[in-house]
């Protein structure tokens, strides 16, 4: 699940696999790859199979000025994250 955090959006839910008819709202990728925002590479590059986090990324490390669907420049981001395997 990711929150927005912010004082015109707080805790405002962008993204949650109960809403997006997904079973776990999973997705695969590369630490490190352009695939993901900077935060996520560094938030589960130690996280191991079966770890689950709360996840605070800083814009800087989300979409910094940019803007990405419902996400405003400038936001930082809250995930509520599991790792299911490990390849």
């Amino acid at each position: 699940m990711g929150r927005f955090i912010g004082a015109t959006n707080e805790s405002q839910v962008f993204d949650a696999s109960n809403t997006n008819r997904t079973d776990c709202g999973c997705f695969s990728f590369i630490n490190g790859s352009t695939g993901v925002i900077p935060g996520w590479s560094q938030a589960t590059v130690e996280m191991r199979k079966g770890d689950r986090k709360l996840i605070i990324i800083p814009s800087y490390l989300a979409y910094g000025m940019g803007t990405s669907g419902s996400i405003p420049a400038n936001t930082p981001l809250l995930f509520d994250i599991e790792i299911l395997n490990v390849e």
